[in-house]
């Protein structure tokens, strides 16, 4: 790895997925995406209670930090939702703020080190999200200040679909959902 002249840092390794995170600047609080990442893989952190989601509220007006390739932090993104939601979410064809402005993602699971915000613990439905192909195909991510992944979706539709998912576990970390479509038993 080797500095470049911002300060970041370059990896060759193109199997990861990246998070680089500019502070914060006066005149600009909302860094847009640089760099479609390379890969995705993992290196999770989930997210804490339901206080946390109205910070993340905040954090979308405070200070949006963009992510891309550069950066020592592996990211994977994952929402968190329930069963009951499952099925709506699927056939709508993807994520949607909702009446958000932005939907939310974790850059892990509950409880994993680094993953403070995202997520709402009892979420019983992890939809992971390939960052790497959503990016590439334009859609915005940003870092609030909390650490929660934010994306407005698609231009437009605001949908985040479901070609950019990559699978969906249960709470126990079984996966109820593969992109083939085929729901492995459960």
């Amino acid at each position: 790895m080797s500095p470049t002249p911002n300060n970041e840092t370059q990896r060759s390794d193109s199997s990861s997925v990246f998070v680089h995170v500019d502070p914060p600047s006066a005149t600009n609080s909302a860094h847009h995406l640089a760099n479609p990442p390379s890969s995705l893989s993992s290196s999770p952190p989930h997210l804490k209670e339901e206080e946390h989601e109205d910070d993340a509220l905040a954090g979308e007006i405070d200070a949006k930090l963009n992510l891309t390739q550069e950066q020592e932090q592996v990211v994977e993104v994952i929402h968190g939702t329930y069963q009951a939601a499952w099925q709506e979410i699927l056939s709508s064809g993807g994520l949607k703020p909702m009446t958000r402005t932005h939907i939310h993602l974790a850059k892990g699971k509950f409880g994993q080190e680094g993953v403070i915000s995202g997520m709402r613990k009892s979420a019983n439905r992890l939809i992971f999200v390939d960052i790497k192909k959503a990016i590439k195909d334009g859609i915005r991510f940003e870092l609030s200040s909390n650490g929660v992944v934010l994306t407005p979706g698609a231009e437009g539709s605001g949908l985040l679909e479901v070609k950019y998912f990559t699978r969906v576990e249960d709470q126990k970390g079984q996966i109820v959902w593969e992109p083939s479509g085929e729901k492995p038993s459960e």
